[in-house]
């Protein structure tokens, strides 16, 4: 099962560092794309949202609409 993480920021990667342990495929997304503990972070929240079996919004309450609006359609059908 993949995680993907929209918002690489502080919240995504604590998020990733409490839960890696637990075995899971993380793919991530954030404005400044990069690489974080061996997890692939882009820089298209579509394609995260795609590649992921589950995704977590981890942006800051201003933009949760923008990002909701972003992956409509790759998210149908997902957590």
């Amino acid at each position: 099962m993949r995680i993907g993480i929209i918002g690489a920021g502080k919240i995504g990667t604590g998020i990733i560092d409490a839960i890696k342990v637990k075995g899971f495929d993380f793919i991530a997304s954030s404005k400044t794309a990069r690489a974080y503990k061996g997890v692939f972070i882009s820089d298209d929240n579509k394609m995260t949202a795609e590649d992921s079996d589950i995704i977590l919004i981890c942006v800051k309450p201003d933009k949760v609409r923008e990002v909701l609006n972003e992956i409509k359609d790759e998210a149908k059908r997902k957590i």
